[in-house]
């Protein structure tokens, strides 16, 4: 699944969100909200490894939201289609779906840092060292 760079993120939703929070708030909710997507991706993960049809919906569900709330667009869909083929009981294609989650995740971190830093080199240094 390839995903061209401008799509990876929505600058305006995240510009948005920037303009709501101080910058010394900023830091510590990115870490946090980073922190939480990688968490849900895990708990995703061992949802579609046990089958659990209804732990698959809520945590694609999570995913999809916070994931829009911060611009991050090619995860937010991502976890939407995850989310819509949850009924089908199709295993195996969420399963390949899930495989492209941590590069794409990845990719999506370094855009949101790479945005905000062309604003901020501190929230660059602050967030690149935990995250990319």
């Amino acid at each position: 699944m390839h995903i061209a760079a401008d799509d990876v993120l929505d600058k305006e939703r995240l510009d948005m969100i920037m303009g709501e929070v101080s910058s010394e708030q900023l830091v510590p909710l990115l870490k946090a909200v980073f922190s939480d997507i990688r968490d849900r991706e895990k708990s995703l993960t061992h949802a579609v490894e046990t089958q659990n049809q209804k732990d698959i919906r809520l945590h694609a569900h999570s995913l999809k939201s916070e994931t829009a709330t911060f611009g991050m667009a090619a995860l937010s869909d991502l976890s939407k289609t995850i989310e819509e083929m949850h009924q089908s009981n199709d295993v195996d294609h969420i399963q390949k779906l899930l495989e492209t989650y941590p590069e794409l995740t990845s990719r999506s971190f370094g855009a949101v840092i790479d945005h905000l830093g062309q604003k901020n080199d501190t929230i660059t240094i602050n967030l690149f060292s935990d995250f990319v």
